[in-house]
C-alpha cells in the first residue's frame, strides 16, 4: 500500500460561546489519505466538515490532536512554513467569486500562484495561460476578461485551474459545486474526475450531498456533530452503511424511482447543536436505536469489516445492520 499522504490524529477544534462554554466544533477526528486517492467527507450543515479543511489548509488553527502530512507534523506551523505547505496544499471553496480580485483579469488571476511560489517568471506564466484555461476547457480567450464577466461555472473552473497551476500534492474541495446549477454541478464532477485520472490527484471532496460525494470519491467518511460516526468505500456505502445516521442520510437521497411514493421526514437540525454538548453519543438526541449506554458513553470507532469503521454502540463487527 501507498504510504499515506494526510494523516488526522484526534484532530480538534473547540470555539468559545459566551464567557463559560465551548462549542466543541470537531472532536477527535482520526482520518488518513493516500496519494491519488479521493476521500469525500458528508454530514449535514455544522456538522464540522468545513472546519476540519480549514483545519487541514492551516486557514483555522487546531485546538488539539495532530495533523501529518507526508509524515511530518504539520499541525503549528509558523508563517513561512504555512508558505511552504501551501505549496502542497491547494483549497477550492464554494463561492469562486469570493476568492477573486475583481479589478484583476482571469490572466493575471491564473498567473499569481506561479510567480508567488517562484515557479515561473511573470511573462514565462503568460505564456502557460493557454494550457492552463485549456485543461479546464476554457478558450484562451478568458484571460483577458474580468471575473464578473464569467458565469459561476467558468468562475470555478478558472480557480480550478489557479490551485492546480502549481501541481499540489493535495487539492481539497470545500462544497466546490454546491453553489452551481445542476447541469452545471454535472460538468464540474466530470472535470474533476478527468483531472484526477490525468494528473493522479489526490483530493479531500466535501459536501453535504451523500449522492454527488459518493460519485466522485474512493472512500466517504461520515461527520455528525464534529465527531466522525463511520467511513467506508464509496462503493458499498449503499450496501454496507451501518451508523443509524448515515442510514438516515441515504433515505433522504432521491432518484427519479422515488416519484410520488418517497416522503422527507422534517427533523430539528437544532438537535446537532444540542449534540455537540453532550457527554455521550451526539446523535442519541436524533437516534431510533438509542439506548441508555448512548447518553454515558461517546462510542468510538471499530472495525466492521475491510475499509469500514463504525462509532456506534449499536453495532459490533460482523453485524453491520
Amino acid at each position: 500500500m501507498a504510504e499515506t499522504l494526510l494523516e488526522l490524529k484526534g484532530l480538534t477544534k473547540t470555539f468559545p460561546v459566551g464567557k463559560r462554554d465551548v462549542l466543541r466544533a470537531v472532536r477527535g477526528v482520526d482520518l488518513a489519505l493516500n496519494p491519488g486517492e479521493c476521500l469525500g467527507i458528508v454530514g449535514e450543515s455544522g456538522c464540522g466538515k468545513s472546519t476540519v479543511a480549514r483545519m487541514i489548509a492551516q486557514l483555522t488553527e487546531v485546538t488539539d490532536g495532530h495533523i501529518y502530512f507526508e509524515g511530518r507534523d504539520v499541525t503549528r506551523l509558523s508563517r513561512p512554513q504555512r508558505r511552504e505547505l501551501w505549496r502542497s496544499v491547494q483549497m477550492v471553496f464554494q463561492d469562486p467569486y469570493s476568492v477573486f480580485s475583481p479589478r484583476m483579469t482571469v490572466g493575471d488571476f491564473l498567473t499569481e500562484g506561479l510567480v508567488y511560489f517562484g515557479l515561473a517568471t511573470r511573462q514565462q506564466a503568460r505564456g502557460m495561460l493557454p494550457e492552463l484555461l485549456g485543461r479546464v476547457e476554457l478558450p484562451a480567450e478568458l484571460a483577458q476578461r474580468l471575473p464578473h464577466q464569467l458565469s459561476g461555472g467558468q468562475q470555478q473552473r478558472v480557480v480550478i485551474a489557479r490551485a492546480l497551476s502549481i501541481q499540489p500534492k493535495l487539492l481539497i474541495l470545500d462544497e466546490a459545486t454546491s453553489a452551481l446549477d445542476v447541469s452545471v454541478q454535472r460538468q464540474i464532477l466530470k472535470l474533476l474526475m478527468r483531472l484526477k485520472d490525468e494528473m493522479n490527484l489526490t483530493m479531500l471532496f466535501i459536501g453535504h450531498d451523500l449522492a454527488v460525494v459518493r460519485s466522485v470519491t474512493d472512500r466517504i467518511a461520515v461527520m455528525y456533530a464534529g465527531q466522525l460516526v463511520e467511513a467506508l468505500p464509496s462503493a458499498a456505502l449503499r450496501q454496507e452503511a451501518s451508523h443509524p445516521y448515515t442510514r438516515r442520510l441515504l433515505e433522504s437521497v432521491f432518484s427519479t424511482a422515488d416519484r410520488g411514493r418517497k416522503q422527507i421526514g422534517i427533523e430539528d437540525l437544532s438537535q446537532i447543536e444540542k449534540g455537540q454538548m453532550l457527554e455521550g453519543c451526539p446523535y442519541q438526541p436524533r437516534c431510533p436505536e438509542a439506548m441508555p449506554r448512548c447518553a454515558d458513553a461517546c462510542p468510538a470507532l471499530a472495525g466492521m469489516g475491510p475499509g469500514h469503521t463504525v462509532a456506534c454502540h449499536a453495532r459490533k463487527p460482523g453485524n453491520a445492520r
